[in-house]
């Protein structure tokens, strides 16, 4: 059962946070068409179906704690009352001696076992959920060697070359290519009969409209999207900068220098092919700036261009830009093609991706895709000279386009934005980056704010009072088991002296429900009283415990609503001091902790 439970909750658990990732991370376009209270209601209802199967595995392990107090005693009472019944004497010594091992056993029957019966089911579920992901179907990995022909289900066969060294003047190849996400999807192919050539040390543009397929081409060449027929050659190292910036919480050297090592000479050549000096001159420490998660403290030409950085830093063979110029000015557009793709990465391979048509005239090799197939390629003048409709439309565009003068420069948008973040200031978000961390035992005023979260102080003295009751009737019992074996044993005393003095006197009759001297109780009255005290025990134990874990899920739950309820209406500066993985794992790791492990331990001290 426990196991059940365990599942229902790994797998609500993981929606929740699920549902919670996509809330913090579109809370911008929430809070922009104001569904704070639409996404509210689906993460309580989440929550609700978590907090369900949390609630059922966290009374089973009421119950189970709860042995700790009467199992014991339990154990002893049917013991005593088998003797009784069987006609045996009951003597301070046996019973005593009993009492000894069922304690020696108490910690490993009632706490290491079922704890251990608990653990070994929750360990079974995650291991058969870590068995259902290893299961799942390969992603072909990026060799550096020639794949044989590998034979697919549906007969259909197909070579794949990928990031391999070659002599061949091509740099990416690719012939009859059939592509889509998965070879299970009923989708169509997002290409079909594919066949590309790219010359090695060329500058290739690739255009057409949107949702024609050029972000989806360079995921081919990346083995994101795979092939299912055809062949795909790739010579030499891959630099990406995809379409949406990706900056993660950090310098901006950092972010450019990413995972290589640090070369002064070829950052200094970057960052000015770039067109970043100037922007660092903004900053408060220029490079050494920490901008916040996804570059929040950044405009988006910086971003666009320190994700350009990026991969022209990392000196690759071959360089995937996707569409890095639409997010600046014609001026810095330009500036970035002239001295950054044309000088800088001249003799490199550029397939870039764009929808800036004044630069194809000095493009190599321009590739027109529609559709997912390629509706022409050729050099500017071939496509001029083609007839196509597309030859009209570059010769319109290229008019409105055509660079007469010196633009506004879009710095003056970026010097806006980093003065806007003065008032914050960026040291600032770099210091509230850092997690504050109290050292120590945890204070009283937190375990009484957990309790009174999500109960009252009446529910909460209620607990304490059934937590006392049940401790005082255990003692009780305690104390009356010393009686009854005591009145036992003067019995046992009695008659034994009796049976001696038979031998001279007249027999005497001693009644089996002798009575004590003080409390003038029967051995069958004492057993009666002691069966009552070891139910109230039992009655105690379970509720007192069950009532605990009930009151911590209220708390819980509150503390999850008030948490949420706190994320949903915070300024956008909260979010943009503060990342995204921070907060989700306050909903994820830390949430778990209160839900399934604190009310644990507080009641196992």
């Amino acid at each position: 059962m426990i196991a059940k439970f365990r599942f229902k909750t790994a797998t609500r658990t993981d929606e929740r946070v699920r549902l919670m990732n996509e809330v913090i991370a579109g809370i911008q376009v929430i809070k922009m068409y104001t569904w704070e209270k639409p996404f509210a209601k689906f993460v309580a209802l989440a929550r609700r179906h978590e907090i369900d199967s949390i609630r059922g595995a966290s009374y089973i392990r009421a119950i189970i704690l709860s042995f700790m107090l009467f199992a014991t005693r339990v154990s002893l009472f049917v013991t005593i009352l088998s003797y009784v019944l069987f006609g045996e004497k009951v003597t301070a010594k046996k019973v005593f001696v009993v009492t000894a091992f069922y304690n020696l056993l108490r910690q490993a029957m009632t706490n290491f076992f079922p704890q251990a019966v608990v653990q070994i089911s929750e360990a079974n579920v995650s291991i058969n959920r870590l068995n259902n992901f290893m299961l799942y179907e390969e992603k072909a990995a990026n060799e550096d060697e020639v794949h044989n022909e590998i034979p697919k289900a549906n007969g259909n066969n197909y070579k794949e070359h990928t990031f391999i060294q070659d002599d061949s003047n091509h740099a990416v190849v690719i012939e009859k290519g059939f592509a889509k996400w998965s070879d299970e999807s009923v989708q169509d192919y997002i290409f079909e009969n594919l066949n590309i050539k790219i010359k090695r040390g060329s500058v290739v543009a690739i255009i057409g409209p949107v949702g024609s397929g050029k972000s989806s081409l360079l995921q081919v060449i990346l083995k994101e999207l795979p092939l299912l027929k055809g062949k795909l050659e790739v010579y030499g190292d891959i630099g990406y900068a995809s379409q949406e910036p990706w900056l993660f919480t950090g310098t901006v050297r950092q972010n450019i220098v990413f995972n290589r090592p640090y070369d002064n000479l070829r950052y200094q050549n970057v960052v000015t092919r770039c067109s970043l000096k100037r922007d660092f001159s903004l900053l408060p420490n220029a490079d050494r700036t920490v901008v916040g998660e996804r570059g929040v403290s950044l405009s988006g030409g910086q971003r666009a261009r320190i994700n350009l950085a990026r991969a022209v830093y990392q000196d690759a063979d071959i360089y995937l830009l996707d569409d890095p110029l639409s997010a600046v000015d014609t001026h810095v557009g330009r500036e970035l093609f002239d001295h950054c793709i044309m000088r800088y990465l001249k003799g490199k391979t550029v397939i870039l991706v764009t929808h800036q048509l004044q630069f194809l005239k000095d493009v190599d090799d321009i590739i027109i895709l529609e559709n997912g197939s390629i509706k022409a390629q050729g050099t500017f003048d071939e496509l001029q000279k083609s007839g196509l409709d597309f030859a009209k439309m570059l010769k319109n565009e290229l008019e409105v386009r055509e660079e007469k003068e010196p633009r506004r420069m879009s710095r003056d948008s970026s010097v806006i934005s980093i003065i806007s973040m003065d008032n914050m200031g960026v040291e600032e978000v770099a210091k509230s980056n850092e997690e504050q961390r109290t050292k120590g035992s945890v204070s009283s005023y937190v375990y009484r704010m957990y309790l009174v979260a999500g109960n009252s102080w009446f529910t909460i003295c209620c607990i304490a009072l059934m937590f006392l009751l049940a401790q005082l009737i255990a003692s009780i019992g305690d104390v009356f088991i010393t009686y009854w074996v005591n009145t036992e044993e003067k019995h046992f005393n009695l008659t034994k002296s009796s049976t001696h003095d038979n031998e001279i006197t007249e027999p005497i009759i001693v009644s089996q429900n002798i009575t004590s001297d003080f409390w003038n109780l029967s051995t069958e009255t004492s057993i009666y009283i002691y069966t009552a005290i070891t139910s109230i025990i039992v009655v105690l134990a379970i509720t007192r415990s069950i009532s605990f874990f009930y009151a911590c899920m209220r708390s819980s739950v509150k503390l999850h609503d008030n948490m949420f309820n706190s994320i949903i209406n915070a300024s956008m500066r909260f979010f943009n001091t503060n990342s995204s993985g921070r907060i989700l794992n306050r909903f994820s790791k830390d949430m778990g902790a209160i839900d399934e492990l604190l009310p644990t331990a507080m009641l196992d001290c």
